[in-house]
């Protein structure tokens, strides 16, 4: 068990958009209720409140009074990995997090320089007693979760441009620094896909400075890559943060396969109903 955690003060985090190309701010302050709670014209909703789809190349959140957050992932994943349980995050409807650099890094700094503040009450985690895992109709992506006595993701990619190729990695929470580790993994994609996202109605924020581009020769991304592997390591920041959607910790080692957010919040929407009947 470890002790619930808030922040100290609170912050404001304004930017573009990725997807929808919009200014927008996030307000988020410390919260003495437990749980993470999206205020949005001036009503509060639990997380576990809201319903999930990833069908756009991001997690979109979608609430009882019809509004809509898009692109949570970074945010969500930032509070993962900095163990902030309790929090209120204030935002317009239908408005979207910024994307900053592309990468969880400037969120989870202002975080920490917010403060993180350990509460007297603990959280429990939810732990599997059997594996569980799902994958995809044509059996080339899964995620499997394997009870255990602490905290693993492992993550694989494997794609047909060699300059990303297969790249496996694995990240232990409990030994390893999210804000290092994980965090500064910036979004990718692959040059000749962008003209097709953008007739979707996606992309229209994004620009060299807050995304890794991958084309045929070459990969563009302001400063270098910040790892080698940069690729998997995002690939696992969007996983952790899906997965928080569960409101609950989950103690497990889980193995992610070319996942994407689709089969994530397939795998969180199972795991929610599998821990309600454990419940009772």
């Amino acid at each position: 068990m470890i002790n619930r955690k808030t922040i100290a003060e609170e912050i404001l985090i304004s930017g573009k958009g990725l997807h929808k190309g919009q200014e927008s701010s996030v307000m988020i302050r410390p919260c003495e209720d437990e749980g993470i709670y999206f205020v949005i014209k001036g009503k509060k909703y639990n997380i576990k409140e809201v319903s999930a789809e990833g069908t756009g190349r991001g997690t979109t959140l979608f609430f009882p009074d019809g509004s809509v957050i898009y692109t949570v992932e970074h945010l969500l994943a930032s509070l993962a990995g900095t163990g902030i349980t309790d929090i209120e995050i204030e935002m317009e409807e239908n408005s979207e997090i910024p994307v900053l650099d592309g990468s969880a890094r400037d969120i989870t700094e202002s975080l920490k320089s917010a403060g993180i503040v350990a509460k007297s009450s603990v959280i429990e985690p939810a732990i599997l007693s059997l594996p569980f895992g799902v994958d995809t109709d044509k059996g080339d992506k899964c995620i499997w979760a394997f009870p255990s006595t602490r905290t693993s993701y492992t993550f694989i990619i494997d794609f047909e441009n060699p300059l990303v190729g297969r790249q496996v990695f694995t990240f232990i929470p409990s030994e390893m620094d999210f804000s290092l580790e994980i965090a500064p993994a910036r979004t990718f994609g692959f040059e000749n896909e962008i003209e097709e996202l953008k007739r979707r109605g996606l992309v229209k924020g994004g620009t060299p400075e807050n995304a890794v581009i991958v084309g045929e020769k070459s990969i563009k991304a302001e400063g270098g890559l910040h790892f080698p592997d940069e690729f998997v390591r995002h690939k696992l920041l969007d996983l952790i943060g899906d997965l928080s959607l569960l409101g609950v910790s989950l103690q497990a080692n889980i193995y992610a396969f070319k996942s994407g957010h689709e089969l994530n919040l397939q795998f969180t929407e199972r795991l929610k109903r599998i821990f309600s009947r454990q419940r009772g």
